[in-house]
């Protein structure tokens, strides 16, 4: 203790030197040499007090600790000894490597199931595994034995035993540490289970290796794994370089030294943990990054609290890390340093202070335990957090050395007379002064309000949390594009089509339909919804579909629903919300409660409450406030009956057409063809959509005159919820609609009879539904009976066939034909127990009457048209390209409005004809013209001299997310740059004819993607790279350098010799090389097209000779038809060859650099 300036106060306690302590809380044991602290529990003796307090080894420890006392070193005569052979240490550690990686290609079960479990693709690491079979290898010799243990990568017996050994890295996974030569400086190991281990002695070396010399952006990570997850992301490592850390405290002088060398480095990104150690190793990092280089920009990636870049990749899309990068934050100084300063920085002034609990009170999971110099106080089941009025407990108190003197009871330590009691009592029982229990009661209490105080501080921050979850918010960007959106023209049709992209496969009428029901939850009496259909149908899909398109904070989901969960709801907990419940089933208990809820938006009813200290009872009235909109799913139409009198029925299509588009959707959902990003950007622009909707009551003048079909059932409801329909369509186009104001000043929405139109359409099917006598089941088996009947060209048929035709159950079938017969829509012709029941259809055409009926409203909306004034157009309102592509263009203008832009399109066109251009490429300037022309009128410019570059440049953007019309995908950049040159040579024509041109008019720039073209002479060097050494990586053996040199002169013969496309090349298989006939068979090639391609000379003996030799190596028993075949034995991908051919180019670079550097050498010496 003298040694180090520590002093023991006089309880023998000191500050911990093992961790940020504020109160002495390690106590040293005099009498054992012995300490312990209650705080981190680091305890030991003297040896480990040295060791932990220096950091050191337990050898080095010793030494210290005989240093300390005095002993002289034992003084020992000098033998002579042979001076050992030095070891190569990378050449030991790429054998053992080389080992580890091919014990990982075995696919040990542990290995795998580790990796997949953390999402670590091994094939596209440089990884290994070490089995414990580094010293058991076959032709292993005692040599290379003791080279291991020299390295530290094997470790001699624990009990002696000889010639017995166990390795460094049992059951871990293996990762290279490399040098600036990239040679393996060091290895570090995973734990398949747990922990991580280094080889002994100081980091060397760093993973994956040391960044490029033109690196300008370079990502640190706190962990080794974090970094190999990064890896796996090919955005990231195709703009950043990424070099990992050794743990919080493991920024080593290599990795200060690596970043100072790198002249180019603009920026480094801290993409840390997201918990307390990692917000401390950032401020710590960043000051010496400052120190290393002073105008280096410092840029923290936010973490999500508790998680790290590993378990962000299990739980989210590889998407999300160039997120948190794309948003990261400067990194700024004065927040380390403004805490003790009065300018503090608003969001600290908001945290309250939190008193640490200090290292005196250790909580376990039942109980917590004080501890002072003479009691150990242990309080049984905790205490209360829920009240902070009282701070009851129960305590055990015992008296050091002697476990049989205790006392225990229970006291409130906020009550005088109980405390009081306390400290009598147990003073007395524990035979010690007052004055020791009461200091230790009043410690007590006060760390149990310490440890209140930051619990409930934490389940605040948790509860503010969980709510801020519940909130969807957006950029302001999104907001931008929302509002832009909603003032669209065509919105209602361009919302139909949006519900097109989000999965909704033959239910778009369902779903748009839906979206309007739950956009009445702004009125004051909504609408609500049940969708049916049979088990496995898609109803809840198509529930969750158009919920995901609704703001978080306005809908409430829930699975299961009891009656009083309704009546205890918080205040305003429903009002202009939705309640959507998945299944009817799970709210049959509330059935009634919520009928009503959904007739008068309110429910009250009397209930009971007990007080519990008097025991008397009174009345309380509860009564729950809407407005609220009700939507759910069943199988079950009849048992819901009241509840779906008082909704839409939405019916899910269940045809065989239906079915086959809906798996053919799912097949594309799992090769990967969906879009899934444009998904996510379709669904957050309707959900801000929504947030700048202006509740706002609608009027419909033309409402007396609609009328509904005679045959609909409960007209006067169902009147009212077409009414409301048509409302909340008028409500979704509110910018597009007039606006009126009464006397009293409310606003009101004026309709139009497009609102009625849309509503027509959409709803036809649900009051067909109510205007049918027959269910939805059995309305959908009679139709296919019906079609069943045509088909068979029978009068009569009987039930069996039927059932075996539609692979009916008997009860079904039975209950369908019960039904018929009483409705007197089918008939029983003979009843016999033989051959069955004989039946007839006796009504074939009450569907069509019922069609026929529901098309008078159509005829109503014609009438209105043709006695409404027609309205004025308004395509001239602006019309931004959004984020998502339309299948539809019927929204979209075809004809130019403005006269002086129908006369600009002719003139060019004539103006092309007399520059003899051909009669094809002047249609194609003319097209491409017009739809320039009819953006710009969309954009509300209706002259040429209003034309600004930027809009110019915004058609440029608007063409590369155009969707090509012919083949439902993106323009090609062929196509694009075609529609940018009519551009910038109808602006040629404006200058050269003197016609009104806008003032500072610039060019379009057309799109290239510039190309690399190499040499005859750089080809041959790119044949020699093939032979070297440094053109393979040091852990590939020679026979497997033999046969990746052989590919890849053939890859170089079939690409450069042959000429030979890449997607042609990576198609390839065996057989397509036709040696004999010295030909290449491409089965596929541009435009789908079939060809052969003779290959001669060096070009076919490089081919034949990677076919019969290399590629065998290569398969390694594997079986595949590719040509190509990478290390693991598969098909090389398009991906590995480019990476492939890259990696030529640059080896035959670099050489050529060497020797001109070499030349230049010669030339300065002469």
């Amino acid at each position: 203790m003298q040694h180090y300036n520590l002093k023991p106060d006089r309880n023998n306690q000191i500050k911990c030197p093992f961790h940020e302590d504020d109160k002495p809380s390690c106590r040293i044991y005099a009498d054992t040499n012995t300490f312990h602290c209650f705080g981190c529990n680091a305890t030991g003796d003297q040896i480990e007090f040295i060791e932990k307090y220096k950091k050191c080894s337990k050898h080095e420890a010793i030494l210290k600790a005989k240093q300390l006392c005095g002993i002289p070193e034992p003084i020992k005569a000098e033998k002579p000894k042979a001076k050992p052979t030095p070891i190569n240490g990378a050449e030991i550690l790429t054998k053992s490597f080389t080992h580890f990686a091919r014990s990982l290609n075995a696919k040990p079960k542990k290995a795998i199931e580790y990796l997949e479990s953390r999402k670590l693709n091994y094939k596209a690491l440089s990884i290994g595994y070490d089995a414990g079979t580094l010293h058991k290898a076959k032709d292993i010799t005692n040599q290379q034995k003791q080279e291991y243990l020299q390295t530290g990568l094997l470790k001699p017996d624990k009990f002696g035993r000889e010639n017995s050994y166990y390795t460094r890295f049992n059951n871990c996974i293996v990762f290279p540490l490399l040098d600036k030569s990239g040679n393996i400086k060091s290895l570090y190991g995973r734990h398949v289970e747990k922990g991580h281990h280094y080889l002994e002695g100081e980091h060397k070396g760093l993973y994956p290796k040391y960044p490029s010399e033109d690196t300008t952006k370079l990502i640190l990570t706190e962990a080794i794994i974090d970094a190999a997850t990064l890896l796996q992301v090919p955005e990231i490592i195709k703009d950043f370089s990424i070099l990992a850390l050794y743990g919080t405290n493991g920024f080593t002088e290599e990795h200060g030294q690596t970043i100072a060398e790198l002249i180019e480095l603009k920026e480094v990104i801290l993409f840390f943990d997201g918990d307390e150690a990692g917000t401390e190793a950032i401020k710590e990092i960043a000051a010496e990054l400052k120190q290393i280089k002073e105008k280096l920009q410092i840029s923290v990636v936010e973490t999500p609290e508790g998680e790290d870049l590993n378990s962000l990749s299990i739980g989210h899309e590889p998407e999300i890390f160039t997120h948190l990068i794309e948003n990261r934050k400067p990194f700024s100084f004065s927040i380390e340093s403004s805490g003790s300063t009065p300018n503090n920085s608003s969001s600290e002034k908001e945290k309250p202070f939190i008193q640490p609990i200090t290292s005196g009170l250790k909580v376990a999971s039942d109980y917590m335990q004080y501890e002072t110099d003479q009691l150990t106080i242990t309080l049984w089941g905790g205490i209360e957090m829920h009240t902070v009025n009282r701070l009851r407990a129960t305590l055990h108190i015992k008296l050091k050395g002697n476990d049989y003197q205790s006392f225990r009871d229970t006291a409130d330590l906020y009550s005088h007379n109980q405390t009081d009691r306390l400290i009598k009592q147990a003073s007395e029982k524990l035979e010690i002064s007052t004055s020791i229990t009461n200091e230790a009661i009043t410690g007590l209490t006060k760390e149990l309000e310490s440890y209140r105080q930051q619990k409930r501080e934490e389940k605040r921050q948790s509860e503010e949390s969980k709510e801020q979850q519940g909130i969807d918010r957006f950029s302001r960007e999104q907001m931008q594009e929302a509002n832009e959106f909603i003032r669209y023209n065509e919105l209602t049709q361009l919302t139909y089509s949006l519900f097109n992209k989000l999965g909704m496969i033959g239910q778009q009428d369902n779903a748009t339909l839906l979206f309007f029901i739950f956009l009445t939850r702004f009125f004051k009496n909504p609408l609500h919804a049940i969708v049916m259909g049979s088990s496995g149908s898609g109803k809840t899909h198509l529930l969750q579909g158009v919920a995901k398109a609704v703001p978080k904070q306005h809908i409430n989901v829930t699975t299961s629903l009891s009656e009083n969960a309704l009546y205890y709801t918080p205040k305003d907990f429903l009002k202009n919300k939705i309640l959507m419940q998945e299944d009817l089933d799970g709210a049959y208990n509330a059935l009634l409660p919520l009928r009503e809820l959904m007739s008068n938006q309110s429910i009250s009813r009397f209930s009971t409450k007990t007080n519990s200290r008097t025991g008397d009872s009174k009345q309380v009235y509860l009564h729950v406030k809407g407005p609220v909109c009700v939507a759910g799913a069943t199988t079950k139409d009849k048992v819901y009956e009241d509840n779906a009198n008082r909704s839409f029925l939405i019916q899910i299509e269940e045809s065989p057409k239906h079915e086959a588009q809906v798996m053919e959707h799912q097949g594309k959902v799992a090769a990967g063809l969906i879009d899934f990003k444009k998904y996510e950007q379709n669904v957050n622009l309707l959900k801000a959509s929504q947030l700048l909707i202006e509740p706002m009551e609608v009027l419909i003048a033309f409402a007396p005159k609609l009328e509904l079909p005679p045959h609909v059932f409960k007209k006067m409801r169902t009147k009212n919820h077409y009414l409301t329909l048509i409302k909340s369509i008028t409500l979704w186009n509110q910018k597009q609609r007039k606006i009126t104001t009464d006397k009293e000043g409310n606003k009101y929405l004026i309709s139009t009879l497009e609102d009625v139109q849309w509503a027509n359409f959409l709803c036809k099917d649900t009051l067909l539904r109510k205007s049918d006598e027959l269910g939805g089941k059995t309305r959908n088996f009679f139709e296919s009976l019906k079609e069943l009947v045509m088909q068979w060209e029978v009068k009569t048929f009987y039930a069996k066939d039927v059932r075996k035709y539609l692979r009916m159950h008997p009860m079904t079938l039975q209950r369908h034909f019960i039904e018929l017969e009483k409705r007197g829509m089918l008939r029983c012709v003979s009843r016999s127990n033989k051959p069955g029941n004989e039946y007839e259809i006796s009504v074939w055409d009450d569907f069509e009457e019922l069609k026929s009926g529901i098309e008078m409203m159509d005829t109503i909306l014609e009438k209105l048209k043709k006695s409404e004034p027609s309205q004025p157009s308004q395509r001239g309102q602006a019309a931004h390209i959004f984020i998502f592509q339309l299948n539809s263009t019927e929204m979209i203008p075809t004809e130019i409005i403005s006269p002086q832009f129908k006369q600009l399109e002719t003139s060019f066109a004539n103006w092309l004809q007399t520059l003899n251009y051909s009669t094809e490429t002047i249609k194609t300037r003319k097209r491409n013209i017009k739809e320039f022309l009819l953006y710009l009128e969309r954009c509300n410019i209706n002259t040429i001299e209003i034309l600004t570059n930027e809009k110019t440049k915004r058609f440029k953007r608007y063409l590369k997310r155009r969707e090509n019309k012919l083949y439902g995908s993106g323009l090609m950049n062929a196509s694009i740059n075609v529609g940018i040159s009519s551009v910038n040579k109808f602006f040629e024509y404006l200058q050269q004819t003197g016609n009104p041109t806008p003032d500072n008019l610039e060019y379009v720039e057309e799109i290239y993607k510039q190309r690399n073209i190499i040499s005859l002479n750089e080809i041959n060097e790119l044949y020699k790279t093939s032979y070297q050494k440094h053109h393979f990586t040091n852990i590939e053996t020679k026979a497997k350098q033999e046969a990746v040199s052989q590919r890849d002169r053939a890859m170089l013969s079939i690409y450069y010799g042959c000429g030979l496309r890449k997607s042609e090349g990576t198609n390839l298989v065996a057989h397509d090389i036709l040696t004999e006939r010295k030909l290449i068979h491409v089965r596929k090639g541009k435009g789908s097209k079939e060809r052969y391609v003779p290959v001669t000379g060096n070009n076919l003996n490089h081919i034949t000779e990677y076919l019969q030799n290399g590629r065998n190596f290569l398969l390694n028993q594997n079986e595949t038809d590719s040509f190509f075949i990478n290390q693991y034995g598969t098909a090389c991908s398009d991906q590995a060859l480019t990476a492939r051919l890259k990696r030529s180019q640059k080896t035959q670079a670099m050489q050529s650099c060497k020797e001109r550097n070499q030349v230049y050498t010669v030339y300065a010496t002469q």
